[in-house]
């Protein structure tokens, strides 16, 4: 054997982003996107931040085509969007019968003749708290939407409100990730 090292160095493709655009193994800048690769130690465990190569670059650092690098990035794309997805399916699948029940609390509460701006408040919060569930980037927007029905058509409208994001979160908890 001879002094040189032929084990190609160990990465895992995560996939690409569009966020980096510079390669940070030869700085070419204003790349379309980049390919993100995970440094790995000898038994495939990460070893230190992810890093972004163009596909020429990784695949000098990988030893092999750019058309594998690209293949296997779109690959690990793949598999990314359906994580997320299935992760937003089982999150709206959880909101679900939480969010039938404070609607439910909510026409029982207006049918015992609570106080409107009482209810209104605690539902803007229940509602806010469960859409957060499935979709946590709309929490404030959900408790905002919530206060503005009210205010404009009382309880009725955000009893409609309720059975828009009911119908939401029953649409996501039934979708197949790897379809949608």
């Amino acid at each position: 054997m001879t002094g040189t090292d032929t084990k190609a160095p160990a990465f895992r493709i995560l996939g690409t982003t569009g966020d980096v655009t510079n390669c940070e193994h030869c700085h070419r800048r204003g790349l379309r996107k980049t390919v993100i690769l995970l440094p790995l130690d000898e038994d495939g465990a990460a070893d230190g931040d992810p890093i972004h190569y163009g596909t020429g670059c990784a695949a000098t650092a990988l030893r092999t085509t750019s058309y594998k690098i690209r293949t296997a990035a779109r690959a690990a794309d793949i598999q990314a969007t359906i994580a997320r997805r299935t992760e937003q399916r089982d999150r709206a699948a959880w909101a679900l019968p939480r969010l039938e029940d404070f609607r439910a609390n909510l026409a029982r509460r207006m049918a015992a003749g609570d106080d409107a701006d009482t209810v209104a408040t605690a539902h803007a919060n229940r509602l806010g708290s469960a859409v957060w569930r499935y979709a946590p980037e709309l929490r404030e927007q959900a408790e905002a939407e919530a206060r503005e029905a009210y205010a404009v058509g009382g309880l009725d409208a955000v009893l409609a409100l309720y059975d828009r994001h009911i119908a939401t979160a029953g649409r996501l908890s039934r979708l197949d990730p790897v379809i949608y």
